[in-house]
């Protein structure tokens, strides 16, 4: 069976904090965490949703190393790590077209935090 894929969708973050950032896959199978730069995301500010914005590109999509989670790290263009998040693969079952996950800055809950919209689709 193929790895399930994510569909990247957008990015939000808060006006406050970093406006561009990295995004990280940390690849769990080698034991060590090693991560894999995605890329940088230049977002903009959005008056709508009062938040800094980005739109992903229609084939953002990146393969999960395994086949049970895939493990995002959002970092400052200084290689601070803001934010993470573990997103499963049993999300594949959502009728839904887009899901949202919240990554809270530094892991306070109810914090700032950087908002990712995605789909976990068959590999």
């Amino acid at each position: 069976m193929a790895l399930p894929l994510l569909k990247l969708i957008d990015l939000t973050g808060p006006l406050e904090f970093p406006a561009a950032v990295v995004l990280l896959q940390v690849l769990q199978a080698t034991g060590g965490g090693q991560r894999f730069r995605m890329g940088r995301v230049p977002m903009t500010p959005n008056a709508e949703l009062e938040r800094n914005l980005f739109s992903f590109a229609d084939d953002a999509v990146r393969r999960f190393e395994n086949p049970d989670q895939f493990r995002l790290v959002v970092q400052d263009d200084d290689g601070r790590d803001l934010a993470e998040t573990i997103i499963e693969a049993t999300d594949i079952k959502s009728d839904k077209d887009e899901l949202f996950i919240k990554m809270f800055v530094n892991g306070i809950i109810g914090g700032p935090f950087y908002e990712l919209g995605y789909k976990v689709i068959a590999g």
